[in-house]
């Protein structure tokens, strides 16, 4: 309701009181042009009918009796019907009630919506419903107000008014209220904190999905309360809603006691389409003045107030519901250190490798036919030359991006808290923790799990550099020895054993792993369009690290830390683009910034291929092996196209890849990802590819032995089912920032019932957390081992592929 000024509200009730004196329970006019209140003594749970005109505004004198204890249930509820079928409809009939113990407040019938073409049923359009405001009274004496009926029409307007009282304004805590709502039908009611509750959340629900529009506001227990469109936003907390919200409010100075509850309707869907003002509009929002031809009316609504169960550690029994899931990482990351230490036990034993001779059945055919015929001895020293490059790299630019995120994303979320609009954050509100100064802890929480692998394998990569590098391997058989003198150029030459592996590399991983953990802590201090970038970013460098170790374990280095972190900045800045490129393109034809993408990314995937395929067998006149950069040189030589320069074997590779780029540019255009959506799942496609690819060239080439594929299988089938099982959480979403914030809390969902407790204060992306960190922690610890069966192997025998 719009409040009144406290002079008006005076002088109202002097020219109130003198009229009743004079006229008692009737009017009586001068003239015709004279303005004549009628003034009456008015009554509860009565209908009052009149006639009303700009001559004639009617006032009713209210009084309630002293409530006692019954003042914090008390309801004193206004219900007005005008109907202006003969009148003029452009005139409204104004309401007012005055109050000499609060402000003020008044609406106007009938209801005009901003959508001109909308229609309206008249229920909704004549008529209107208002709780009347007595929290600053006293409960011991008796509460005096007055409705006032007003208007600027000349002809004459019938009206019914009647305000009931009901005993329901209380809500109890775990109990269900059901009403019906409309655009001129705001509810509020009042809660009151028992003393052994510090804090508690409200849900609000309603079966009409598509056909509803709504705002759940709190407010604190002092009048005037803003139940109306124009001012719901004026105080308190508030989010829309779709068909279902929920609020976690807590004991605090606002809410010391208790705190009013405030649904209000919308006659559209204008509000619950509106995107946080901060983030770039989306083609589905429909701005102010667009059309609309149905309105919202008579909502179902159900309303609960339900107890918080789960509080920060205030309990033994809370502590370890919130720390249970990283006491198990932490038994995870004790295990692999054992495991890594019985596999170094291993690793003393292990020799040469036995050269393997293909046979004439068909596996062996097969795998004659599949098989290398190039060894990493033939490419000379494929040790990095950058050591801890990609390493210093990821950390160095993980720690200058954290400062920027950490407070732009604390910035959102002061934002949010300040102006009380939790549409901003996209939580899980029916399951968000807020504790401390944090309104979702429990997603911050789960982070730990990144970061905590994150920094136990940069430990494990460190250890095993220094085993590796400590590793003597035994002396060669001579049948051994005189096949590898056979495949070394130079038989003089020092003998060199096992892949050249860049431990950088592993440090580097871990060190994203971690940074993933920190960016996504970040993104959901207040997740939404403008901070997902955070939450995505490391994934990206997580796995083309993986893609770029993987391929250059066996092959000549030809991306550097700063090429490999140039690519990662063009993948940033045309994320960035995306996102610009939505405003102008997308609403028009997203095929306009699809097609051109995924032309290049083909073409270079092209270029990617030529150099699988020709690497180590392009040579220079002066019989110097082509590698990095200088073999696209060749592209344009006919004497590179020979055929017996193309190997069947070194074609599969990157035919794959190309194809696996193309389905997904059409699935992108097709199903309209995102375009970090898109980049993310070509790259994790990309990981598993290179990564399945790699172990089943190992199995054709017989580099496992008896036993040495124990250990990787073991990390790597551990990494496959907790995997998974991260994606069915992944796929629960909880929320949607692509959403409206109102549609996105149609997802919202309790927490987990996990380890035989109910409510656990974690939601399935709590569970993504925890397990895509496990799997992700456990490949890396198989990429670690994967080779180990090769150390004792001279680099003569180690094939490449």
């Amino acid at each position: 309701m719009q409040p009144v000024s406290l002079s008006q509200l005076h002088i109202w009730f002097v020219l109130i009181e003198l009229f009743a004196f004079v006229c008692g329970s009737f009017s009586y006019c001068p003239t015709s042009l004279t303005p004549c209140p009628f003034v009456k003594n008015a009554t509860f749970n009565k209908n009052y009918e009149g006639i009303l005109n700009s001559q004639s505004p009617h006032t009713y004198l209210f009084q309630l009796d002293p409530l006692y204890e019954k003042f914090l249930s008390t309801n004193v509820r206004l219900k007005v019907i005008a109907n202006v079928t003969g009148g003029d409809p452009h005139k409204s009939l104004s309401v007012t009630v005055l109050q000499p113990s609060a402000i003020s407040s008044s609406f106007r019938l009938p209801t005009f919506n901003r959508r001109t073409d909308a229609h309206i049923p008249p229920g909704d359009y004549f008529s209107g419903e208002r709780t009347i405001c007595i929290l600053d009274s006293n409960a011991n004496e008796s509460i005096p107000f007055s409705v006032v009926l007003s208007t600027k029409s000349e002809k004459d307007i019938l009206f019914v008014l009647v305000i009931t009282l009901t005993e329901d304004f209380l809500l109890e805590l775990n109990s269900t209220k059901k009403f019906t709502l409309s655009p001129n039908r705001p509810f509020y009611f009042r809660y009151e904190f028992e003393e052994s509750v510090n804090s508690v959340r409200i849900l609000a629900d309603t079966k009409a999905l598509g056909d509803a529009c709504m705002t759940l506001s709190v407010q604190t227990a002092v009048c005037p309360i803003f139940d109306q469109e124009e001012s719901i936003y004026y105080e308190g907390t508030y989010q829309t809603i779709r068909s279902s919200g929920a609020l976690y409010v807590k004991k605090n100075k606002y809410f010391q006691s208790g705190f009013i509850i405030v649904l209000l309707a919308h006659p559209d869907d204008e509000e619950c389409l509106r995107r946080d003002p901060l983030s770039v509009p989306g083609p589905h929002t429909r701005l102010l003045g667009g059309l609309r031809d149905k309105f919202f009316t008579d909502i179902n609504v159900t309303l609960r107030v339900v107890s918080d169960a789960i509080e920060f550690p205030n309990t033994g029994k809370n502590f370890i519901c919130w720390t249970l899931p990283i006491i198990i990482a932490i038994l995870i990351c004790f295990g692999s250190w054992v495991a890594l230490k019985f596999k170094h036990r291993l690793l003393i034993r292990v020799g040469p490798r036995e050269i393997y001779v293909y046979g004439s059945g068909f596996w062996d055919r097969l795998g004659r036919i599949l098989s290398s015929n190039m060894y990493i001895s033939q490419f000379g020293d494929l040790n990095s030359k950058h050591g801890n490059g990609f390493y210093h790299y990821v950390t160095v630019t993980g720690v200058f991006y954290a400062v920027p995120v950490c407070q732009f994303a604390v910035y959102y979320y002061m934002v949010s808290i300040s102006t009380g609009d939790t549409d901003l954050c996209y939580y899980n509100y029916r399951c968000a923790q807020a504790i401390g100064p944090f309104s979702d802890l429990n997603h911050i929480v789960s982070n730990v799990a990144y970061i905590m692998y994150g920094i136990v394998f940069i430990l494990f990569a460190s250890k095993r550099k220094s085993e590796i590098e400590a590793f003597t391997p035994p002396p060669l058989p001579v049948d051994n020895q005189e096949e590898s003198n056979e495949l070394v150029p130079n038989p003089h030459q020092e003998i060199k054993y096992g892949i050249p592996v860049n431990f950088g590399m592993f440090k580097a991983l871990g060190a994203a792993l971690l940074m993933e953990g920190v960016f996504s802590a970040s993104y959901h201090m207040c997740p939404n369009e403008a901070t997902f970038q955070f939450d995505t970013c490391f994934m990206y460098v997580i796995a083309l690290l993986q893609i770029i170790h993987v391929g250059q374990l066996r092959n000549a280095e030809f991306l550097t830390p700063f090429v490999t972190f140039a690519v990662l900045a063009s993948i940033g800045v045309l994320s960035v683009s995306a996102v610009i490129i939505n405003v102008f393109i997308i609403p028009i034809n997203k095929k306009w910034f699809c097609i051109p993408f995924v032309v290049i990314q083909i073409i270079v995937t092209v270029l990617l291929t030529f150099n699988h395929v020709f690497v180590g067998v392009l040579r220079e006149d002066t019989n110097e092996l082509v590698t990095g950069w200088r073999i696209y040189l060749h592209i344009g030589k006919k004497s590179t196209w020979t055929f017996n320069r193309i190997s069947v074997q070194r074609l599969i590779f990157p035919l794959v890849t190309l194809v696996m780029g193309l389905i997904f540019g059409i699935l992108w255009i097709v199903l309209k990802w995102n375009f970090s959506t898109y980049l993310l799942y070509l790259l994790v496609a990309n990981v598993l590819w290179n990564v399945g690819y790699y172990i089943a060239m190992k199995v054709i080439h017989r580099e496992f032995s008896r036993t040495s594929w124990i250990f990787p299988a073991v990390y790597f089938a551990l990494a496959a089912i907790f995997g998974g099982y991260a994606m069915s959480f992944f796929a629960d979403v909880a929320a949607q920032w692509e959403l409206p914030p109102a549609e996105s809390r149609t997802f919202n969902q309790n927490c987990m019932n996990m380890f035989g407790i109910e409510n656990y204060p974690y939601d399935s992306h709590d569970a993504w957390h925890f397990l895509s960190a496990t799997s992700i922690f456990f490949a890396f610890n198989g990429l670690l081992i994967l080779d180990d069966d090769l150390v004792a192997t001279p680099t003569s025998q180690i094939a490449v592929f």
